[in-house]
């Protein structure tokens, strides 16, 4: 599950993945997971207009059964309500 970061102008994004990119642990924490669980692909590294936001499940394969997979998609459901939920706060403070 990811999710991207792009702003309308790229020195902005930047600057807004970096200090977001600061409060990582309190993120993690807020999210529950162990830190450095999410992947933080930064827009000047991805030689790319957007910042990435990354956590994945690895235990679940595509060849896993209905229930694995059921439950997969359960888990990416609540990560990006949680997530929304983790950076909203931030992202209305960074942005006003």
């Amino acid at each position: 599950m990811d999710l991207h970061i792009k702003l309308s102008n790229q020195n902005d994004t930047q600057m807004l993945f970096d200090r977001l990119h600061k409060r990582k642990d309190i993120i993690e924490k807020a999210l529950g997971l162990q830190a450095d669980s999410l992947k933080w692909e930064s827009p000047a590294n991805l030689g790319a207009q957007a910042g990435r936001i990354a956590v994945y499940k690895e235990d679940v394969g595509i060849d896993d059964s209905p229930q694995s997979l059921s439950e997969a998609r359960e888990w990416a459901v609540d990560m990006v309500i949680s997530l929304r939920t983790a950076l909203t706060s931030h992202l209305d403070e960074l942005l006003a």
